[in-house]
């Protein structure tokens, strides 16, 4: 995959996030594990929230809504190798009592 590096680090585009893989990321083989995935995750559902004007703090400081996830489950169907560049999208979808953020890394192979 090691796509040229269109940019450093992280940019938003819409509701897509570009998350670049680092050494930190990666295991002694240079493949991400499980736990950086969550992290872009969650990099991505925070520039959604920012780019529709919240800012998390501010939710949980002054409305008192804190944004906890509660469960998620997550199918790996190829590794992200070191200075890769993945595209997250984040979607909100809702449900009768709820609004659910779902975050994907595309990989594309």
């Amino acid at each position: 995959m090691n796509q040229s590096r269109k940019s450093e680090g992280i940019s938003q585009q819409g509701k897509s996030l570009e998350v670049g893989v680092y050494y930190e990321d990666t295991d002694f083989s240079g493949r991400v594990c499980h736990a950086p995935y969550l992290r872009f995750f969650e990099r991505g559902r925070t520039e959604w929230l920012r780019g529709r004007g919240f800012e998390r703090w501010k939710l949980e400081k002054n409305c008192g809504v804190v944004l906890a996830v509660r469960s998620l489950q997550i199918d790996y169907y190829a590794p992200a190798l070191m200075d890769d560049l993945l595209k997250v999208e984040t979607e909100m979808f809702r449900f009768p009592q709820s609004v659910v953020s779902v975050p994907s890394a595309n990989l594309p192979r």
